[in-house]
C-alpha cells in the first residue's frame, strides 16, 4: 500500500502505524457513508 501524504511526517513519530489506522478507519466511515 502507498502511505498517506501526511504520512511520512507522521511516521517519524512512535505509534504512528496506529493513528494511521485510526484515520483509516474514519475515512472509510467518511468515503462509504
Amino acid at each position: 500500500m502507498e502511505k498517506p501524504i501526511f504520512g511520512t511526517a507522521l511516521g517519524e513519530r512512535a505509534n504512528t502505524d496506529e493513528l494511521l489506522q485510526k484515520l483509516r478507519d474514519l475515512f472509510d466511515l467518511i468515503i462509504n457513508a
